[in-house]
């Protein structure tokens, strides 16, 4: 029993840290960064050139893996705006 426990616990563990697959998400742009929203939440997108190609509003569906935070870009500007998000990922497929 203990070990049928521990197995399960395991493989749901695995999956966890596995990025996400097929999320469908809309592409939110504004100056302060591109942003993707899932599940009406918005993320920031630490990779934005992969999505470069589509405009904004388009709906796609994406893998990706969640981040701590963006690594700092070097294009540096002056933004005022505050866009509420839940954390940052890098897109590693577009579907």
């Amino acid at each position: 029993m203990t070990k049928n426990l521990l197995m399960a616990v395991f493989a749901i563990l695995m999956l966890a840290s596995c990025g996400k697959y097929g999320r469908k998400a809309t592409i939110d742009r504004d100056c302060t960064g591109t942003y993707l929203e899932i599940n009406n939440k918005d993320y920031l997108v630490c990779n934005p050139s992969m999505i470069n190609s589509y405009p904004d509003g388009t709906s796609l569906k994406v893998k990706y893996n969640t981040v701590p935070e963006c690594r700092a870009s070097s294009d540096t500007f002056f933004c005022e705006l505050y866009h509420k998000n839940y954390g940052s990922i890098e897109i590693t497929e577009i579907k």
